[in-house]
């Protein structure tokens, strides 16, 4: 049980991430809504399956710290590519701070 919420939750990041990417590709923000709802829904319904899995069933610690550490894996890293941090360059250039250049 807690393997197939492992399972969900990757699943939900790759999810996320392809159909994000295709929709800023496609310059469609329309779908970037429901796209990013259903996929953190399947990360929160994943996280529910391996919290109910680990807790009925034992298993060994080792097993535990990897499960948790794809959990966070795939948590870091659709919240990376959604919501991703300013560049240098974009820093630098003030485009990311709203200032507007000299030109």
């Amino acid at each position: 049980m807690a393997r197939g919420g492992l399972f969900t939750c990757l699943l939900a990041a790759v999810h996320a991430v392809t159909l994000y990417t295709a929709g800023v590709a496609a310059n469609e923000p329309r779908i970037l809504g429901p796209v990013l709802v259903n996929s953190f829904n399947l990360l929160a319904y994943g996280a529910l399956l391996v919290i109910s899995g680990s807790a009925v069933s034992a298993s060994e610690d080792r097993a535990l710290m990897t499960r948790d550490w794809h959990l966070t894996e795939a948590y870091v890293f659709v919240t990376l590519i959604v919501f991703p941090p300013m560049t240098l360059l974009e820093f630098i250039s003030g485009d990311a701070l709203g200032v507007v250049g000299d030109g």
